[in-house]
Order: structure tokens, then C-alpha cells, then sequence
């Protein structure tokens, strides 16, 4: 893979991951995703985005030890290898979720992040890239590559022939073409195609509601969907 052209945002090259399978919730797992809730929630953007705020709430160590408790012991598991990632463009914050969940999960992780100019995504990249300078993450940062590149089917499919596992983002369309690239034998794909979300509300509720409260709703109605998507991931990869 030495010729693809890739934009490496952190970590290292994909051709040179170290996949080396962790347990899940290992502790340099949640080490590494504690701290990069602490610098995510120190940096001075955070008020004027609120999706990284909710990202960097849910990975603080104590979440996320909440997370490993409910998960179990579940015998002696170990990660499936090297998880491909194909985050969505729409959802700027969705490639970090996306990051953590194969992180926990105990992969060693390629993502390709959204090639739209979000600026939650050049924050969250600059905070994981520094964390990955530093010697007690340094393991963690050779197993891990956060990339961007223009959609290009001769990058994804070499990608795609050296991974264990990918998690799939996108349309009905875009996933059954990712899915007609050849894979190993026993890769694993889990895919979030098209979906519905729905939301019925009582009218004497909303007529009675406050502002404060009117405006609230959105955000708890995403952080629903959010928690059902983890839920998923959590199941499958």
C-alpha cells in the first residue's frame, strides 16, 4: 500500500499499523480516550460545538469504565485485527465515535474521516494527533491511522483487502458498492445504510413546554440515536 495517496491527519501510515489485537476496554484503550476527553474539553472551541463536547463527555474515564463494567470479563477476547473505517461526510463528529468504538473494541483502526471542511474535525484530529506524540500513548498511536483522501475505489479496495473487519457508513448505494470489493476471507463488515429515525410527541406537551425546554429536545433526540448506534456497534464488531 505504499503508493496510496493519502493525507495521514494522526497517526501512523497505513501501510505501517502495527496490528497487534488488544482485549477490549484495555487500559491504554481508555487511557488514551480519557485523555483526549480532558483536552477536548479544555480547548476554548468547545462552546461553539456542542458535538464535541457530547463526544468528549461520553469518553471520559469514568463513562467508559461504566462501559467495560457492563461489557463483562465475556472470557478472553481479543480484538478482530485491523478495522477499516468509512465515516459519513454528513456527520462531522460520527469518525470519532466510529474511532473509539473499534478502539475499545480492541482493533488496531484505519479511519478515513469526512473529506468536507468541518472544523470539528481538524480540532478533533489536532488533539488525537498530540496525544499521539506522547511516550505513554505510543503504542496506541502505532495501531491507529486517521487519514483523508478523495473518493477513489483503488484506495478503499487496497484498504479493504488488508483489513479484519470494517465499519461502513454511508447510503444503500455507497454500502453495497463498498461491500463489492473483495475482502479477506473472514473480514467482518458491519454497515450503517439508510435509516428512518422517528419522533412522536404529545401536542399538549409541546403547546405547554418552555423555550429552554422546546430547545432541549433536539439535543436529547440525538443523543438517543447516538446511544442506539453504540448499542449496535457494541453487539457486532
Amino acid at each position: 500500500m505504499s503508493d496510496i495517496p493519502v493525507e495521514i491527519l494522526a497517526g501512523a501510515s497505513p501501510e505501517r499499523i502495527a496490528c497487534r489485537p488488544l482485549p477490549p476496554y484495555s487500559p491504554s484503550s481508555i487511557a488514551f480516550l480519557a485523555d483526549l476527553s480532558k483536552a477536548l474539553l479544555s480547548r476554548p472551541e468547545l462552546r461553539r460545538y456542542p458535538d464535541i463536547a457530547a463526544f468528549a463527555f461520553w469518553c471520559r474515564k469514568a463513562n467508559l469504565r461504566r462501559l467495560a463494567g457492563a461489557f463483562g470479563k465475556a472470557g478472553h477476547r481479543l480484538g478482530r485485527g485491523l478495522a477499516l473505517h468509512i465515516a459519513p461526510s454528513n456527520v462531522p463528529v460520527n469518525f470519532a465515535f466510529s474511532f473509539a468504538f473499534g478502539l475499545l473494541a480492541g482493533n488496531a483502526n484505519i479511519v478515513r474521516v469526512p473529506g468536507a471542511a468541518h472544523p470539528q474535525v481538524a480540532v478533533i484530529c489536532e488533539e488525537i494527533e498530540r496525544l499521539f506524540s506522547l511516550p505513554e500513548h505510543a503504542d496506541i498511536a502505532a495501531m491507529n491511522a486517521l487519514i483523508r483522501y478523495p473518493r477513489n475505489d483503488d484506495v478503499t479496495a487496497a484498504l479493504s483487502r488488508a483489513c479484519h473487519a470494517r465499519v461502513l457508513w454511508g447510503g444503500d448505494g455507497t454500502i453495497a458498492h463498498l461491500r463489492a470489493m473483495p475482502t479477506q476471507a473472514r473480514c467482518v463488515d458491519i454497515a450503517f445504510a439508510d435509516r428512518y429515525s422517528l419522533c412522536v410527541m404529545a401536542a399538549e406537551a409541546v403547546l405547554t413546554a418552555s423555550e429552554p425546554q422546546l430547545r432541549g429536545w433536539p439535543k436529547g433526540f440525538t443523543t438517543m440515536c447516538f446511544s442506539w448506534i453504540r448499542t449496535l456497534a457494541r453487539r457486532r464488531i
